[in-house]
């Protein structure tokens, strides 16, 4: 699912986890903000890359991104609120 260059703003939905197949978030380039530490990934277990580049989050990325079946590329560089 490519959602870059949208405008999207405020929190990441949590509803994005429902789509349980999905297997690229791209998410990039967008006003997109809030904690990451409290998003839950562990739905979509196929994902293979994760790309919030150019964003607002914070916190730190939730361990349940790291329990998708074969992570390849998870991308979150230009968030200044991101450990």
């Amino acid at each position: 699912m490519n959602l870059d260059f949208n405008n999207l703003q405020g929190n990441l939905p949590q509803s994005l986890m429902n789509y349980t197949n999905i297997v690229e978030l791209h998410l990039g380039f967008n006003h997109l903000e809030g904690d990451l530490t409290k998003a839950n990934f562990s739905k979509i277990s196929h994902l293979t890359k994760l790309d919030v580049l150019r964003n607002n989050f914070t916190g730190i990325l939730s361990i349940s991104a790291y329990s998708c079946r074969s992570p390849k590329a998870i991308r979150l560089s230009h968030n200044p609120y991101l450990e």
